[in-house]
C-alpha cells in the first residue's frame, strides 16, 4: 500500500467511519446503510492496491472524512473518539500476533465466499465477521465495551453488526499503519489532516455535479 498522505487520511476515515457507525448502531439500533455496506466491504477487500479501492472510492468513506474533521477538529464525541483510540491500539497488537492474523484472514475469507451469493449486509456474513473478531481481535487488550441502550446491545443481530465493524476499524487501521500512520505524526499534522480531509470532500461533492 503507497505511503501517501491522501491513503493515510482516507485509512483514517476509514477507523473513524467504523466508530462513528458502532455508536450509531449501539445507540439507535440503525445507521446509513451506504456507509455500513462500504464498511463491511472494506473488510473483505484484502487484495486492493489502495484505500480508495478499499472503500470504493471517495464517496464510500465520505462519512468518515466528515469524522476526521469534526473529531480531529473541534466537535469530538468522547465515546467514538474513546473507539477509535481502542482501535488504533488493537491493530498493533493484532499485527504482532501472526497467529490471530491468519485466523482473521481464514474468517474474512470464508466471509467473502458467502458473500458471492448475498448482500454484504446479510445476518449470515455479519455472524462470520463478528465471530472472527470474538476470536480474536476481542481477546486483545483493551478489550472495547461498547456503551448504547441496552435493548439495542442485548439483540445478537445488532451485537453483530457491532463487532463486524470493530473489525472493520480494525483493517482500516492496520491499512493507516501500512500508508506510514503514527501517533506522533496525527499528533503534529493534526490541522493538516483536517484541511486535507475537507478537501477530499470537496472532491466528493465535485464528483456528483
Amino acid at each position: 500500500m503507497l505511503k501517501s498522505f491522501d491513503n493515510r487520511i482516507i485509512a483514517l476515515a476509514g477507523v473513524l467511519q467504523a466508530a462513528h457507525l458502532v455508536n450509531r448502531i449501539a445507540q439507535h439500533g440503525m445507521a446509513d446503510q451506504a456507509a455500513l455496506e462500504t464498511s463491511i466491504g472494506s473488510v473483505l477487500k484484502l487484495d486492493a492496491e489502495s484505500t480508495r479501492e478499499v472503500y470504493g472510492g471517495l464517496n464510500g468513506v465520505m462519512t468518515g472524512l466528515r469524522q476526521v474533521e469534526r473529531q480531529i477538529g473541534s466537535q469530538r464525541d468522547p465515546l467514538e473518539q474513546g473507539y477509535v483510540i481502542s482501535l488504533l491500539q488493537l491493530e498493533g497488537r493484532l499485527r504482532a500476533r501472526s497467529d490471530l492474523l491468519e485466523r482473521v484472514t481464514d474468517g474474512v475469507r470464508e466471509a467473502q465466499a458467502l458473500a458471492t451469493n448475498l448482500p454484504l449486509t446479510d445476518p449470515a456474513v455479519l455472524a462470520i465477521l463478528a465471530d472472527t473478531y470474538s476470536d480474536t481481535v476481542s481477546t486483545l487488550s483493551p478489550r472495547i465495551m461498547v456503551t448504547g441502550e441496552p435493548n439495542q446491545l442485548n439483540r445478537p443481530e445488532i451485537a453483530n453488526r457491532i463487532r463486524a465493524l470493530l473489525l472493520a476499524g480494525v483493517r482500516a487501521g492496520i491499512l493507516w499503519h501500512q500508508c506510514g500512520g503514527g501517533r506522533l505524526q496525527l499528533l503534529f499534522q493534526a490541522r493538516k489532516t483536517v484541511a486535507r480531509a475537507r478537501e477530499l470532500l470537496k472532491e466528493v461533492g465535485n464528483d456528483r455535479v
